[in-house]
């Protein structure tokens, strides 16, 4: 995103217009996604079947949430709120778990495997 629309924005004269609905739901969509990929980076970059699933299912959900929304359909306000009290509290507890497994198999990796003469 900054590689085409930062030169674009440096081009145009009037700026690049964004539309409000992408800023109110794509903009913290893509940052929720940034931080649920935390756990992978952690992980040397290394994507377990639990992480997989949750990122495929994290585009099941944006991309039925774009169809209601493109149709103006009936069921949007309660996929939106099936998403903001489900999804958004499971991915936080989902990162959380991820964070803290990966950090208590770092430390054990660490002991394991530090420098001669560690514990």
């Amino acid at each position: 995103m900054l590689g085409v629309l930062g030169p674009s924005a440096l081009i145009a004269t009037d700026g690049v217009a964004v539309a409000p609905a992408a800023l109110a739901f794509d903009f913290p969509v893509m940052i929720a996604v940034s931080l649920a990929c935390l756990p992978i980076l952690f992980t040397g970059f290394t994507i377990s079947r639990w992480e997989g699933w949750l990122l495929l299912g994290y585009y099941v959900a944006y991309s039925a949430y774009l169809g209601l929304a493109s149709t103006a359909h009936d069921a949007l306000p309660a996929f939106s709120s099936a998403m903001l009290w489900f999804v958004v509290p499971l991915t936080v507890v989902g990162l959380g778990v991820g964070v803290v497994r990966t950090l208590r198999r770092e430390r054990q990796l660490g002991r394991e495997f530090g420098p001669p003469g560690s514990p």
